[in-house]
């Protein structure tokens, strides 16, 4: 046991070791990284140009080109076009395809008839390198935006004719949708055009769709994302009562009652959180959620005093939580200002958990780094700028609480191998 125990301690000592250099690096790691990813989209971009510059000499010379008046002016033919693009090879078919987009919406003919029967069709090809519909046009270049399927491209066609009539076939499209990519994609246009008129059919179009029970999880998070977006509380109350399925917590559920509803998901939060079938990790997710209401709300703060004081929980995790008062996020980024009077409350409950745990060694940074950041959201004015959180120092001591015998918890490790997992009552 005493072997496993150090093993234990080990790996755990190698994680915030890990978790310190990532927060330290983070800034200069995520500047290398952006760098490196501007200079390749620009050596990327200067390619595509030279290629789509090459392929407008041959659409003005080639025997293609000679019959561009024709195309231009037959929607039909430009359809038609669309259907042979999956013999194509790849560059080929980005080609052909952002030719006949591009003729689309210059036809002096109309071609909302011809676009019509290709949807009616189920016909699509998926444009996107990687296979996969995502909810924005994937840009080759300035002024050259390559969409990520011919459905969707069709949409940006008829979002770029502009006509009633136009805008009318794309909201008719929506409900009939074959993913949730494309339905959030054609959503997003419709309500980029008007917020109002388009909200219900796009609300409507995701709620079905959220209804099949085969529904892949990336598809059901795309689609609550959009009802995020729109604010559906009516769905909020639905799925609600699906937070807790098969003795399972559903987190994307979680999120999205998070986001929509706010304090309101308190109640809900504050009920289940006793439930014996939550893992540890759910647990873990109803505190980040609660901790958002601590000082303001009782069941918040009900949840918070309940884990603190947990006997499974040792220096590491209580100190955690401590830090968690400031509403600073497991990324170490700088904490938000909290209104004064959540400061206010926070800073008593920090009092009165000061009195508890001030002592306990490894808590030291925690308590002051608390204090410093309440306070300063309490009175702004009277310091010249936010103090500084030294991530280093709350490291060392979470550390040596751990060396020193002082993780505390049932297992000796302060709580970590059962991260709130039994806090119930």
């Amino acid at each position: 046991m005493n072997r496993i125990n150090i093993a234990l301690c080990s790996a755990l000592a190698l994680l915030v070791v890990v978790a310190v250099a990532q927060r330290f690096s983070a800034r200069h790691t995520a500047d290398a990284s952006l760098q490196a990813q501007e200079k390749l989209l620009s050596e990327e971009r200067a390619r595509w140009e030279a290629e789509m510059a090459q392929m407008r000499d041959q659409l003005a010379l080639s025997s293609f080109s000679a019959s561009t008046g024709y195309l231009q002016d037959d929607p039909e033919a430009l359809i038609e076009m669309l259907y042979t693009l999956d013999s194509e090879s790849e560059r080929k078919k980005l080609r052909k395809a952002i030719y006949c987009f591009q003729a689309l919406t210059e036809s002096k003919k109309n071609p909302i008839s011809s676009i019509r029967d290709y949807y009616t069709s189920g016909h699509n090809v998926i444009l996107a390198s990687s296979g996969k519909i995502r909810s924005a046009s994937i840009d080759i270049n300035e002024g050259v935006p390559v969409p990520p399927s011919t459905r969707l491209g069709l949409a940006d066609v008829l979002r770029d004719i502009g006509t009633s009539e136009s805008i009318g076939l794309l909201s008719q499209v929506l409900p009939t949708a074959l993913s949730a990519s494309e339905a959030t994609y054609i959503a997003r246009i419709l309500l980029s055009l008007d917020p109002e008129l388009f909200r219900n059919i796009s609300i409507t179009t995701a709620r079905n769709m959220l209804s099949d029970t085969s529904l892949a999880r990336d598809d059901k998070r795309e689609l609550l994302s959009l009802l995020i977006e729109l604010h559906d509380t009516e769905m909020a109350q639905v799925l609600a009562g699906q937070l807790m399925a098969d003795g399972k917590m559903d987190r994307d559920i979680l999120d999205f009652l998070h986001k929509t509803m706010g304090e309101d998901a308190m109640p809900l939060i504050h009920s289940i959180f006793g439930n014996p079938d939550l893992t540890m990790a759910d647990r873990a997710d109803l505190i980040r959620v609660a901790m958002n209401y601590v000082g303001s709300n009782e069941q918040a703060t009900d949840l918070f005093s309940r884990s603190i004081h947990s006997e499974v929980v040792g220096t590491p995790i209580r100190a955690m939580l401590v830090l968690g008062l400031t509403g600073m996020n497991e990324r170490g980024g700088p904490p938000p200002d909290l209104p004064p009077d959540v400061a206010q409350s926070r800073l008593s409950l920090l009092n009165s958990l000061e009195q508890e745990y001030g002592q306990t060694r490894g808590m030291g940074s925690a308590f002051s780094t608390a204090r410093e950041q309440l306070e300063y959201s309490l009175n702004p004015g009277a310091y010249e700028e936010r103090p500084t959180v030294d991530q280093a120092k709350i490291a060392q001591d979470i550390m040596f609480s751990l060396f020193t015998g002082n993780g505390g918890g049932k297992d000796g490790m302060g709580g970590l191998s059962g991260l709130i997992g039994n806090m119930r009552r």
